[in-house]
């Protein structure tokens, strides 16, 4: 916690306590730390009327045309969420990329982006769209 100072109480082999006073570490502003951003300041209402059923026998693969794949913003068990910005509005969406490989069937995503598309709810995140990239 920067700014604070740490006071701990230790005891000895004597019985006796002393005290430790630990500084706050000055930061380096040059340290290779990733910049933070905001998110809450990207974040745009999406207009549930908008939402357009995806037919999955038909899916495009033309994400790099369409998306700029930025930093990987977590990992799960089954694939990676990244911040993408999607060229035509400038507007940032997560994606999540899932490698499909032993363990993880064609199938089951398949069956993921077909729930997913089925839900319709402010409260819940929405299937924007979905790609078929053949392993990803």
């Amino acid at each position: 916690m920067e700014g604070f100072t740490k006071d701990f109480l230790i005891p000895n082999s004597h019985g006796d306590v002393s005290r430790e006073i630990e500084e706050p570490k000055k930061r380096n502003h040059d340290d290779d730390e990733p910049e933070l951003i905001n998110y809450d300041r990207l974040d745009a209402k999406v207009d549930l009327s908008e939402h357009k059923p995806i037919d999955i026998n038909h899916l495009p693969n033309d994400l790099q045309a369409k998306y700029i794949i930025c930093e990987e913003l977590g990992q799960g068990a089954y694939g990676t969420v990244y911040r993408a910005i999607e060229k035509a509005t400038g507007k940032t969406w997560a994606a999540k990329m899932v490698k499909v490989r032993p363990g993880v069937k064609r199938e089951d995503v398949l069956h993921e982006i077909t729930i997913m598309n089925e839900l319709n709810h402010e409260k819940l995140l929405n299937l924007h769209e979905a790609f078929d990239l053949g392993n990803e």
